[in-house]
């Protein structure tokens, strides 16, 4: 789907290749727990799948197949991790740590092998989480599958520092 979104994204977006694995492989999901007390993670995790997905059917890719990791954690380590990369001492809903473009598999010499493009991180705190639904009056599920899009929209270069930007990534 192209639209007005693409021209908002930070960097460069190049089309998917033409011989492009089915849309839930184009971006792949590594799911780890850090901390924090998750409830079922076996259905977080197939969640968080299905929303890469449905992302990747969403939007242009930048690679024919790309990859990132999802870490369920706490307060207590994503407010280290707020506090070491963005000055801020306090807790946060979800982080997002784009990776340095880089690929990970066989390069050039293999083409009939896939290569991976690397997208980042996004750390997610289970008990802000769990806060902000309750106040929100959202499932626990709804709200973790909303932060999910939201990390991995930024791992793609959207951002939301514009109202404009803001509406863009909350249509999609």
């Amino acid at each position: 789907m192209t639209d007005d979104c693409d021209s908002r994204r930070s960097r460069p977006m190049r089309a998917a290749e033409p011989e492009e694995p089915e849309p839930d492989q184009r971006l792949s999901l590594e799911i780890v727990t850090e901390s924090g007390d998750w409830p079922d993670e076996g259905a977080l995790a197939a969640l968080a799948r299905q929303i890469a997905g449905t992302v990747a059917q969403a939007i242009t890719l930048p690679h024919h197949a790309c990859e990132a990791t999802l870490a369920l954690s706490s307060d207590s380590n994503v407010q280290r991790l707020n506090r070491q990369y963005r000055e801020q001492d306090k807790p946060t809903n979800v982080l997002s740590f784009p990776a340095a473009s880089h690929h990970v598999g066989p390069e050039g010499d293999n083409p009939g092998e896939t290569t991976l493009m690397y997208l980042g991180d996004i750390i997610v705190a289970r008990e802000t989480l769990a806060r902000e639904a309750e106040e929100l009056g959202r499932p626990f599920t709804s709200h973790f599958a909303h932060l999910t899009t939201h990390g991995l929209l930024h791992l793609l270069g959207f951002d939301h520092e514009t109202d404009g930007d803001a509406e863009c990534m909350e249509r999609l």
